[in-house]
């Protein structure tokens, strides 16, 4: 199995049907991941005591800014303040408050999810249904618990046994994380889990059991504690806040061991990007990294006119053809798209952390030569039977923008922000964009919408 982008990985697994799960710093396969700083500290448990504020154990939270014991996914999505640096994730994850053995209670500094899955083409991934929740890991642990808890000393490496002796990794730097594997297997009914309910289990061998036949990406979160120290920590010693009980009329905190190590997930993320995790990128297989868009359009319409009249036998690939020589031999290619949605809560003046991309596959055919092509704007009177050289629509003169090509067939980013902030400002919902080739008679092909990597116009939001 060939992937678009690979990296060396540690591999934990389990004996005896038990789950495999990938922990590392940059696990290999389909994926895509994001980072959330640590937001805030509540006793609050949305999934297991909602609208409980006050009730449950300590939880540091991640993520959407808002959490709190009376949130949905619907809230999430509503109040999109994140710490998270794609702004396409809304979601909420949490986990149990931690002290170290001499009491000290250390605040986790972020958390670095990593959506991931193997075997896609025989078990392809479903994206995460709106309203979404999901536990891991058991409150009541008492021993290890490998490929579904790890931990990891900075230096050291993972483990599913905690380190006794975590040094710093540098003069005063010591981090140590928890890492969690979520379930990946969804009962496709229930989207919040219950004391007694399970609505998500693990795939084994890859493949989902029947009663939980909605295979999803394995959530891998790894909770990073970071410490100004000289002295090594004994992480086996470390404990975690477990809920609170009544004792001679009073609530009183209680502690658990490292062993009762586990989160929630609480999806926020847009409807859009969740479907573009999967479909767009971890079924291909595909790394995607932090391109995750808020979101997205493939073309409503697309085609290539030549002015010869010839006909593209190929209906995967749009081509492209300039010749000042030969203008007989020219080819323009056309594609209309949906205006992908702009946040409604940003200021699509001042924002600076989303940005509009048109993502294609593209290259030259002719020879190994490097050159341009150019983007045009157009209007939106036209359907791709109706199109010929002698009746094309209006486009401007001005160069929008331009991609610098080889002949490598490669996903190619082109920055068309301001064209496209312009567009919502005029309330369009749609816009055609014509892709014309240089004067020096080169042949360019672009993947098309009938091909498995189609031209996308997609609205990013990443922030360091």
């Amino acid at each position: 199995m060939r992937y678009f982008s690979a990296y060396s990985a540690l591999t934990i697994g389990m004996a005896g049907g038990l789950p495999l799960s990938t922990f590392a710093a940059q696990p290999s396969g389909p994926q895509a991941d994001v980072q959330c700083h640590y937001s805030h500290t509540l006793a609050d448990d949305a999934i297991m005591m909602p609208g409980e504020a006050g009730m449950a154990m300590w939880h540091d939270f991640f993520g959407n800014t808002a959490t709190d014991a009376n949130s949905t996914s619907d809230t999430l999505l509503a109040n999109p303040e994140t710490t998270c640096n794609n702004l396409a994730d809304n979601s909420a994850y949490w986990v149990p408050a931690l002290r170290l053995e001499d009491g000290t209670v250390v605040r986790p500094a972020y958390q670095k999810t990593y959506y991931q899955a193997k075997n896609v083409e025989q078990f392809p991934l479903h994206s995460f249904p709106r309203g979404l929740e999901l536990l891991v890991g058991d409150h009541q642990g008492t021993k290890p618990s490998p490929g579904v808890v790890n931990y990891f000393c900075q230096g050291l490496g993972y483990s599913a046994v905690p380190f006794e002796n975590c040094p710093p990794y540098a003069p005063g730097k010591l981090q140590f994380n928890i890492a969690l594997a979520f379930p990946n297997c969804w009962d496709g009914k229930n989207l919040k889990p219950g004391k007694t309910l399970k609505n998500a289990v693990y795939a084994v061998k890859d493949a989902c059991p029947a009663a939980y036949p909605v295979k999803l990406p394995t959530i891998n979160m790894n909770v990073a504690y970071e410490l100004d120290s000289d002295t090594a920590v004994d992480i086996s010693k470390a404990q975690l806040s477990l809920d609170p009980v009544m004792e001679n009329g009073k609530m009183v905190e209680k502690w658990g061991s490292i062993y009762t190590a586990h989160g929630d997930f609480m999806n926020g993320w847009t409807e859009q990007a969740a479907t573009f995790m999967t479909d767009q990128c971890m079924n291909f297989p595909m790394d995607c990294g932090k391109k995750i868009p808020y979101s997205y359009s493939a073309p409503l319409a697309e085609a290539t006119v030549a002015a010869d009249g010839s006909i593209n036998e190929n209906p995967a690939e749009l081509l492209v053809r300039g010749d000042s020589k030969k203008p007989g031999l020219r080819k323009i290619a056309y594609l209309k798209f949906a205006v992908p949605e702009w946040p409604a809560d940003k200021d699509i003046d001042t924002d600076k952390d989303l940005v509009y991309h048109l993502r294609t596959v593209a290259g030259n055919v002719t020879d190994a030569t490097a050159g341009m092509i150019y983007f045009y704007q157009c209007n939106n009177d036209w359907q791709p039977e109706n199109l010929s050289w002698g009746a094309r629509p209006a486009c401007s003169t001005d160069t929008k923008t331009a991609l610098y090509l080889d002949h490598n067939r490669e996903y190619r980013y082109s920055n068309v922000d301001a064209w496209l902030r312009q567009a919502v400002k005029n309330q369009q919902t749609e816009i055609t964009i014509a892709v014309e080739g240089n004067d020096s008679g080169r042949l360019f092909s672009i993947d098309s919408a009938e091909s498995k990597t189609p031209p996308l116009l997609m609205l990013t939001g990443y922030r360091k």
